[in-house]
């Protein structure tokens, strides 16, 4: 789609306005944040909130199936794959229990598809298992590359494996407790040293429908009551339905 300098203006004039924004501030006081903020942006116009138009049922779409397309490219080496299933959006209930899904699913496709094959032209060289919510939408993606067209065909079968094994069967206590441990260090780290993270995280939250933190705050409660079986149920829920494929080979 075309779009021109006016649709980009109207776009900026329509979204970045006061009414649509806020300020993440770590370390003055209240009022030396306000003072900073009204130094800052006090000039602008308050303008109207924008208003999104999307249906509440797209939010998680029932796929039903697999949607599949596979395409080709000049210039490129390798073959890319990737793999989507649509998830619960940000405030989810089970969002911590997506998130240690994810991971325990990225540990086994890493281990499986790249770590266990020692040959160049018939393994991947990239592994990614990435969970994505906002308030309207949520993604759980996985993607590799490989230079074998027909490890294509293999790997997808080792990624049907693992999810069905997820789905079947309680994951291991030491992967679990692996998996879970990196998210605790991970959040207390955060308050420490990630400044970035941190105001990241809070952005996250206060655009995605818990402007007072109460989900981030609990975290790690949550996440101490999370258990093996919850995951398994999570896995079922979530990955047994229909995704999304998409296949980029080398064009010949």
């Amino acid at each position: 789609a075309r779009f021109s300098e006016g649709d980009v203006k109207r776009f900026v004039e329509a979204y970045y306005v006061p009414s649509n924004m806020f300020v993440v501030l770590l370390g003055p006081s209240a009022q030396e944040a306000e003072d900073l903020v009204r130094g800052y942006f006090g000039d602008w116009e308050a303008g109207d909130a924008p208003k999104l138009a999307y249906a509440e049922r797209d939010n998680i779409p029932t796929l039903g199936g697999i949607l599949s397309r596979e395409t080709t490219r000049q210039g490129i080496g390798s073959h890319y794959y990737s793999r989507g299933y649509p998830i619960d959006t940000y405030t989810s209930p089970d969002g911590i229990a997506i998130d240690a899904l994810s991971r325990l699913l990225w540990l086994r496709l890493r281990h499986a598809l790249r770590e266990m094959n020692a040959e160049f032209d018939k393994g991947v060289y990239r592994v990614y298992v990435e969970y994505t919510a906002t308030s309207l939408h949520g993604l759980l993606q996985i993607s590799f590359a490989t230079r074998s067209g027909e490890f294509v065909k293999e790997a997808e079968k080792l990624i049907d494996k693992e999810i069905s094994l997820l789905c079947q069967k309680l994951v291991d206590c030491d992967e679990f407790s692996a998996v879970t441990s990196r998210m605790r260090s991970e959040y207390f780290d955060m308050h420490k040293s990630t400044m970035v993270s941190l105001a990241g995280r809070i952005i996250d939250a206060a655009t995605n429908g818990d402007p007072d933190l109460v989900s981030f705050h609990k975290f790690p409660d949550e996440l101490a009551a999370l258990t093996r079986r919850k995951i398994m149920s999570v896995a079922n829920r979530l990955l047994s339905d229909g995704y999304g494929r998409i296949v980029v080979h080398p064009a010949t």
